[in-house]
């Protein structure tokens, strides 16, 4: 059986207005200023930022503010979880993934958490829907290296 290997945000979930409002939250909850949109975009343009963390990070820093990288994360996760993870949308029917699945094996890379990954599924109904999830801990080197296509890849003997 072949497989077919999904990204999570853009492309099952919608994470416009949970991650984005949580980077913002975090770069105001450290310096009391507000930032817009497009400075978010233009630092994605830049390349290397996948991982939000590393984002606010730079914001940050940008700003003249250095904190421990373990403070970013910590503030993140707690504001991404206890207010902006309900409001991301699931983008596909679930009948398009479920009629996928008898056909394929099925399975998620994602820059997020392993447990994030697993929440949104469940919070979604959608978890019985894939075979297989590598998240940013499973791996050494964060997206765009292809190393989390090659795991799944691998654990689909693919």
């Amino acid at each position: 059986m072949k497989g077919l290997i999904f990204d999570m945000d853009g492309v099952l979930i919608d994470s416009s207005q949970s991650y984005d409002r949580t980077i913002k939250e975090t770069v105001r909850f450290f310096t009391n200023g507000t930032i817009v949109q497009k400075e978010i975009e233009s630092i994605r343009l830049e390349g290397g930022f996948n991982n939000d963390w590393d984002l606010c990070d730079a914001l940050l820093q940008r700003r003249g503010f250095y904190l421990s990288k373990q403070a970013i994360i910590d503030r993140f996760q707690l504001t991404y979880r206890e207010y902006f993870y309900k409001d991301e949308q699931w983008l596909l029917r679930s009948e398009i993934i479920e009629n996928l699945k008898t056909r394929y094996r099925t399975g998620i890379v994602s820059g997020r958490p392993v447990d994030e990954i697993v929440q949104s599924l469940e919070r979604f109904r959608m978890a019985h829907c894939f075979d297989c999830i590598v998240g940013m801990e499973d791996v050494l080197k964060p997206k765009p290296d292809p190393e989390q296509l090659h795991l799944i890849m691998e654990k689909f003997d693919l």
